[in-house]
C-alpha cells in the first residue's frame, strides 16, 4: 500500500537450483500435451525414495499438484520395479525425480492391455482431477489411492482450546461427544471394536474426561499423516488403531534414543 509491500506469502518449496529448471521444462512439456485434448501415455524413469529403487513407469498423467513442499504428477498406470511384479495403480510422482520422459504409442507392446482398456472406458469419470479432489476429501493424506482407516485422538484440554478448537481441519476431523453414550457406542460399533478394545478406550476416556477427543479418516501408509501427528507432539495421543499407535510409540522411542 502506498508503494510499500504489506503482504508476503511464503510457501515452502524444497527443490533447488537446476532441478527447478528441469521441473519447469517438464511442466511445459505436459502442458503442451494436455492442450491437444487427447488421451496419451508417457514413459519415464523415476527415482523412488520410499522404495529405494529406480522405476520404469508407463502412465496416463492426470494433473500436477503441490504437496509435501514440492510439485508432483498424479497419474495412473504401470509401475515396473526391477525384478519385481508390475503394478497398475495411481501414484504421485515428484517432478524433480522424473527423467527420460517420452510419449509412448498407444498401441505399443509395452502398454499393458489392462491399462489401455481401463483408460478407454473410464478416463473421463475416474482418471481426472475431479476424481482426485473427491477422493482427497474422504481422508487426510496426499496419497488419495491408499486405503482409508479411522483414527481416534485425544488432545489435552489446553492445547485443544488454543490450537484445535475453531480451526479449519480436514472435513472428516470431528469432535467425539464422550458424554453421549449412544453416540460413543455407535462409533465403537462402526470401528468394529471387540469388547476388550472398547473397555480399554473407555478406561482411557474415564481417566481424562476434561480432554478433547476426535475421530479422523486417514490414508494408511501416507507419510503426511505421520508428519502431522509428529507435529502435534505430546499434545496428542493416538488411541486407535493399535498399529498406528504402535508406529507413533516406535517413532518417539527412536527419536528419544538419538538424544541419549
Amino acid at each position: 500500500m502506498n508503494g510499500i509491500q504489506r503482504l508476503y506469502i511464503h510457501t515452502d518449496y524444497i527443490v533447488k537450483g537446476e532441478a527447478q529448471d528441469k521441473v519447469g521444462e517438464l511442466i511445459e512439456t505436459l502442458k503442451n500435451l494436455w492442450q491437444k485434448n487427447e488421451v496419451f501415455l508417457i514413459k519415464f524413469t523415476y527415482d523412488s525414495a520410499s522404495l529405494y529403487h529406480r522405476l520404469t513407469c508407463i502412465v496416463y498423467p492426470i494433473c500436477i499438484r503441490y504437496i509435501r513442499r514440492a510439485l508432483y504428477l498424479s497419474a495412473y498406470g504401470q509401475i515396473k520395479i526391477i525384478e519385481r511384479k508390475k503394478n497398475i495403480t495411481y501414484k504421485n510422482y515428484r517432478l524433480d525425480r522424473i527423467s527420460k520422459l517420452e510419449i509412448i504409442d498407444w498401441n505399443s507392446l509395452e502398454v499393458p492391455d489392462k491399462l489401455r482398456t481401463e483408460l478407454s472406458i473410464y478416463q473421463q469419470e475416474k482418471y481426472s482431477l475431479e476424481y482426485i479432489i473427491n477422493n482427497s476429501a474422504k481422508a487426510l493424506g496426499a496419497d488419495f489411492y491408499q486405503p482409508i482407516a479411522t483414527m481416534l485422538l485425544r488432545f489435552s484440554r489446553d492445547f485443544h482450546e488454543l490450537y484445535i478448537e475453531n480451526t479449519l481441519r480436514h472435513e472428516t476431523f470431528k469432535l467425539v461427544d464422550i458424554n453421549n453414550s449412544k453416540s460413543l457406542d455407535k462409533l465403537f460399533t462402526e470401528l468394529k471394536l471387540d469388547v476388550l478394545e472398547r473397555q480399554k478406550l473407555q478406561t482411557k476416556i474415564n481417566l481424562f474426561l476434561e480432554d478433547a477427543y476426535y475421530q479422523l479418516n486417514y490414508r494408511v501408509n501416507d507419510n503426511d499423516v505421520i508428519m502431522r501427528l509428529r507435529a502435534w507432539g505430546a499434545n496428542v495421543e493416538v488411541l486407535y488403531p493399535q498399529n498406528l499407535r504402535d508406529r507413533m510409540i516406535k517413532d518417539i522411542s527412536d527419536n528419544y534414543a538419538v538424544y541419549q
